[in-house]
């Protein structure tokens, strides 16, 4: 009888213990964001010719080439893994084959990607790229890639 009652406590312990850190796990096996000093990424992005982006708040919310015409906006979707600047490759493929004049290429940094605070997640980056949409003049051209194509379409 003891030992039933001992078994049945393990086993509810067990049970919570999963459905606590459950969320947590499946956030960690689905996204991949990498981590960098505000610093690093300032050094990287001058070095680029790109400069951060800020919200309507003053808040970064990405990086912005330092050039191009400011009415026609690009914005770039990062895939999952590593963060917003590991796509540069990407906007200087845009800004080179864009006929002139050439666009003012966005990369919106997801939360808690890059050195953006918050918790990567469906929501938290279907709202991130909303609000950065906002904050540009329309029409916008959005381009994703990989997971940043779905958040793109929410968007």
């Amino acid at each position: 009888m003891k030992f039933t009652f001992t078994l049945i406590l393990l086993l509810a312990i067990a049970g919570l213990f999963w459905l606590w850190i459950r969320p947590a796990l499946q956030r960690s096996l689905a996204f991949f964001p990498a981590r960098e000093s505000s610093e690093a990424l300032e050094r990287a992005a001058a070095a680029a010719g790109f400069e951060r982006w800020k919200d309507g708040r003053g808040r970064a919310i990405g990086w912005q080439s330092s050039d191009g015409e400011p009415l026609r906006p690009v914005v770039i979707l990062h895939g999952n893994a590593g963060h917003a600047l590991h796509r540069l490759w990407l906007a200087g493929l845009v800004r080179e084959t864009a006929p002139a004049p050439k666009p003012r290429v966005h990369i919106l940094e997801y939360p808690g990607y890059g050195d953006r605070l918050g918790t990567p997640g469906e929501a938290a980056m279907t709202r991130a790229a909303c609000d950065a949409l906002a904050t540009l003049p329309a029409p916008a051209v959005v381009l994703g890639e990989s997971i940043g194509t779905g958040v793109a379409a929410q968007a």
